[in-house]
C-alpha cells in the first residue's frame, strides 16, 4: 500500500502535468470542494467561487510559459513545487521571467490548500518587485491587467482615436496611471506613446493589404495618426521601409 508521502507525490505530479498542459478540468478534478488558494505576493485569499477563474488566468498560453525545475519535494501530506515562468509580450515579443513555489496540502487524494509564493518581477530586477507591491499588482492581477489592456486596445481598437491619452485608458479600464505606466514600461518594455503608435501601424498594414491603391495619408488618418511625421517614423521603425516601398514590395509579392 502506498505511503502517505507517495500518495501526496502522485497528486502533486498530476497537478503539475495538468498545469503544464493547460488542463483546467484536470486541475479542478484533484481539488477538494473547498480548496483554498493563498497568494503571498499580494497577501490575499482566493474565494471558492473564484478559484476556477483564478486558475484559468494563470494557465500556460502564448504569452505565459511555466518551467518546472525539479520533481515536487514531498513530506507527508505537504508538497513543495519549484518553478519559473516566462511572460512574453504578444506586442513586443520581449520576455520577463520570474520564479516561485507552490506549497500544497494534499489529503485523501485531493489538494485542500495551495500557498503560492511567486513574483512577476524580473529575476534580474529585484527592485521592481517592491514597486509592483506599492501599486497593488500581484502576479495574477498583472496577468488580468495584460488581458484587459489587450482587449481595450485590440478588440475595442482604442488606438484609432488620434487624441488618445493615458488618462483615457485610466477611465476606460479602471486601472491607475501608476499601474498602467508599470505595465507599459516593465512588461511591454515600451512607452505608452510607442505602444499605441505601433498598434496604429499594424492597423494601417492590415488596411493597405486590402487596398494597395488607397491614399497613404487617408489610411494613416483612419489608423489614428494625426501627424504624417509620426506615422512615417513609426512605420519605418516597425518595417524598416517607407510606406511606398513597403506597398511596392507587397504588390510585387502578390504578382
Amino acid at each position: 500500500m502506498p505511503t502517505l508521502t507517495e500518495q501526496t507525490r502522485k497528486v502533486a505530479q498530476q497537478y503539475r502535468q495538468y498545469w503544464l498542459r493547460g488542463d483546467l478540468v484536470g486541475i479542478l478534478s484533484i481539488l477538494s470542494a473547498d480548496a483554498e488558494y493563498i497568494i503571498f505576493s499580494g497577501a490575499t485569499q482566493v474565494l471558492i467561487k473564484d478559484v476556477a477563474n483564478y486558475i484559468s488566468l494563470g494557465l500556460p498560453s502564448n504569452q505565459l510559459r511555466y518551467i518546472y525545475h525539479d520533481d515536487a519535494r514531498v513530506d507527508g501530506d505537504m508538497a513543495f513545487s519549484l518553478y519559473s515562468f516566462v511572460y512574453q509580450s504578444s506586442h513586443t515579443g520581449k520576455q520577463s521571467s520570474a520564479r516561485g513555489c507552490d506549497v500544497m496540502t494534499i489529503r485523501d487524494g485531493q489538494i485542500v490548500c495551495v500557498h503560492e509564493y511567486s513574483s512577476f518581477a524580473e529575476v534580474s530586477k529585484a527592485s521592481t518587485a517592491t514597486v509592483r507591491e506599492k501599486i497593488a499588482l500581484d502576479e495574477k492581477r498583472l496577468q488580468c491587467m495584460v488581458k484587459d489592456i489587450q482587449d481595450y486596445f485590440y478588440h475595442k481598437q482604442a488606438y484609432l482615436s488620434p487624441d488618445l491619452q493615458l488618462n483615457d485608458v485610466v477611465v476606460g479600464t479602471g486601472y491607475s496611471r501608476n499601474q498602467l505606466s508599470y505595465l507599459f514600461n516593465q512588461v511591454f518594455e515600451e512607452s505608452f506613446y510607442s505602444y499605441i503608435n505601433a498598434a496604429r501601424v499594424n492597423y494601417f498594414i492590415d488596411l493597405i493589404k486590402s487596398d494597395m491603391s488607397a491614399n497613404i495619408a487617408d489610411i494613416a488618418a483612419d489608423s489614428g495618426f494625426n501627424s504624417m511625421t509620426t506615422f512615417y517614423k513609426f512605420f519605418k521603425q516597425k518595417t524598416g521601409l517607407t510606406p511606398k516601398v513597403y506597398i511596392k514590395q507587397l504588390a510585387n509579392a502578390q504578382d
